[in-house]
């Protein structure tokens, strides 16, 4: 076929006949991913598959729904059997019916019969899925699709193509659009996703140990602490006066960080633009351009193996040897757990599910107020546990608990660790 020799990668069909149907899915060779399951039904109407990406899991399906009101409603019916409960799924296609006729509809008859819609909306409901166009385009008219009506000499227009998706990937939708296509009377139908970026909050604060050598961080804490030493007698409480230095250590170490970090950025920036330059300078043959290249080159590298201990860090890879040079790996755990820390979604007392970032705040705001609010109690269960024979130790029990670990407990304690040692290593 013509498509797949000017198609750089994989396509993926379910065909219908000569004149009617089918369905194809078409993955680039750009695209770092790979299919584990395919799935279809015998008409040429569905096609289906899980695709594997670096750290997120998509069943897609795309759909070519019938052009009669009873047919679609059985269509959709049977169509939860390609929908995916534990990935995210992605249901793309000409679904051949619209859910608003004032926005999605010009021309023709208003009051066509549409019970498939009712069908569809259970179904979206059900999986917790929504029509991304009109979720971001509320009250805009646009179409997908353009004829002349059989018998009368009018138009109708109608935006029966479309994209449903989980909820949890509203977030990394960059942007869905309508194009104009030329060559058919349907338009396209875009979604762009970015499953990488994570819209997250500021996160656990942790202090920078590079600062530790920084000249100007030392000063500036110095002065901060002398500052701090005469503001001593000003508060009623040294709690609330440690708190507040505690505060000011903090801030001064997340500005000399972000300082540091910039100019960082701009050391790399400029030995990027001196290595290009120096390979189209090597290129000639001389000796010593070739030796600045090959310089130019390990002072980027040792960039490079820099931010991977800190990305190590941040991973806290248990197993990394001295000299390992696994970057990808260590990125791409530092992915992977970003993904699996993130909440996409939550299950509220009422059973409704909440997706997007505002309604997760709230929702997880609200948990954890109502975890540790004072809440009344019962006042003889409480006596009962308190009041309970608890085992306690006898007062020579007690006084060898005092004082310091003497030489021979300490030689107990390895000697048993060793003996255990020895047995796991015999099992």
């Amino acid at each position: 076929m013509q498509i797949q020799r000017e198609w750089d990668g994989e396509i993926i069909f379910n065909h219908g006949t000569n004149t009617a149907r089918g369905v194809a899915i078409l993955l680039h060779s750009r695209l770092e991913c790979s299919v584990k399951q395919k799935r279809s039904d015998n008409e040429g109407r569905i096609l289906n598959i899980e695709l594997e990406l670096e750290s997120h899991t998509l069943n897609i399906i795309n759909i070519y729904a019938p052009q009669t009101d009873t047919e679609r409603r059985t269509f959709f019916s049977g169509l939860g059997n390609f929908i995916s409960e534990d990935f995210d799924n992605i249901i793309g296609g000409d679904y051949n019916c619209i859910e608003n006729a004032k926005l999605d509809k010009f021309g023709g008859n208003p009051n066509a019969r549409n019970y498939a819609a009712t069908t569809l909306n259970r179904m979206c409901r059900r999986y917790n899925l929504s029509d991304i166009w009109r979720k971001r385009n509320k009250d805009k008219r646009c179409f997908t699709w353009t004829a002349q009506h059989i018998t009368h000499d009018t138009i109708i227009r109608t935006r029966i193509d479309k994209f449903l998706i989980s909820n949890s990937l509203n977030q990394h939708v960059l942007d869905t659009s309508i194009k104009p296509f030329q060559h058919s009377d349907h338009d396209g139908i875009r979604l762009s996703l970015n499953l990488d970026q994570v819209k997250r909050g500021p996160g656990y604060w942790h202090f920078n140990n590079d600062l530790l050598s920084n000249a100007a961080f030392e000063s500036e804490i110095n002065d901060f602490w002398i500052s701090c030493e005469t503001k001593y007698k000003d508060f009623a409480d040294p709690l609330l006066w440690w708190d507040r230095a505690k505060q000011g250590f903090k801030n001064i170490a997340i500005r000399c960080a972000k300082i540091t970090g910039k100019q960082r950025r701009y050391e790399r920036f400029q030995q990027e633009r001196n290595l290009i330059k120096l390979q189209e300078k090597s290129n000639t043959g001389n000796t010593q351009d070739i030796e600045n290249y090959l310089l130019a080159k390990e002072s980027l590298k040792q960039l490079d193996l820099k931010d991977l201990e800190a990305t190590k860090i941040r991973t806290k890879a248990q197993f990394s040897e001295e000299g390992e040079r696994s970057t990808r790996y260590f990125y791409s755990l530092e992915k992977s757990r970003k993904a699996d820390q993130t909440i996409r979604a939550l299950t509220k007392d009422n059973l409704d599910i909440v997706s997007e970032p505002q309604d997760l705040l709230k929702e997880t705001h609200n948990f954890y107020k109502q975890l540790f609010t004072a809440q009344p109690i019962d006042v003889q269960a409480r006596d009962k546990f308190l009041n309970c024979a608890i085992p306690k130790l006898s007062d020579d029990a007690r006084e060898s608990c005092e004082g310091l670990i003497t030489e021979e407990e300490l030689r107990k304690a390895v000697m048993a660790m060793e003996k255990t040692n020895h047995l796991v290593a015999m099992a």
